[in-house]
Parts: structure tokens; sequence; C-alpha cells
């Protein structure tokens, strides 16, 4: 838990692979359209080879049909952190794109595994 709030917990592989997205049929993020993203987020445990420089997870919006590619990844906000780090991660993403049924994407990195909270997810669609 972050703050003694409900918190989001997700469980990381080190396979490099999505390990949440949105529903895209619950929460459409319409393209070529830019949005701030921003959450707060802990480290609840890392493996062993993460425990001296941290794991990473990354944040990006994909297309549903191809959402365990990153070839079709748009934007990128990253974070990183040891057991018991906190932080908040705060991005902007500019969807030039007509890709359709976007979903925000949760994906890890390929050194360790280990257990990540989120809380106060929000995304913003930014008005020029």
């Amino acid at each position: 838990m972050i703050g003694g709030k409900s918190s989001l917990r997700i469980k990381l592989d080190a396979a490099n692979k999505v390990v949440i997205r949105t529903d895209s049929k619950k929460l459409e993020i319409p393209a070529y359209r830019s949005y701030r993203i921003s959450f707060d987020w802990k480290f609840l445990k890392v493996s062993d080879e993460c425990k001296e420089y941290g794991m990473d997870v990354f944040a990006a919006i994909r297309p549903l049909k191809s959402i365990d590619s990153d070839t079709y990844q748009y934007g990128f906000i990253s974070f990183s952190g040891v057991a018991g780090d906190t932080g908040s991660a705060l991005g902007e993403i500019n969807l030039n794109t007509g890709e359709e049924d976007l979903c925000l994407v949760i994906s890890d990195g390929v050194n360790g595994t280990g257990e990540i909270a989120i809380d106060n997810l929000q995304i913003t669609e930014i008005v020029t």
C-alpha cells in the first residue's frame, strides 16, 4: 500500500512483457491527441539481481492488436527502484496515429522479478 491507501499490486517477472493494461472498451484513449499520465508507485519486492541497481518498469500506450510488441508503442515513461522505494511517475504522450483500441500498459524490464504497487493513476487529455 502507498500512504495507507488501497493500491493496485502488480507482479513482475522479467519477461519484458506487458503485465497489466487498461481495458480499451471501458477506458477509451482516442488517437491524434496528447495525454498526461501520472501515478504513484512503490517497489514492494525485488529479486536479488535487482537489489543493488534496481528494477526497471515502463508505462506506454499501445494498440490492443499488438499489445505485446513495442514496435507500435507510443510514449514512454520509465521508473526504477529497489524494495521500499516510492515515487511518482509523470509523462506526456502524443498520439500521432490512427490506431484503434489504444491501451495504457505497464511492462517490466528484462532483469529480475518483483512486485510493485500503483496508486492515483490519472490519464488527462492535454487540450491545445
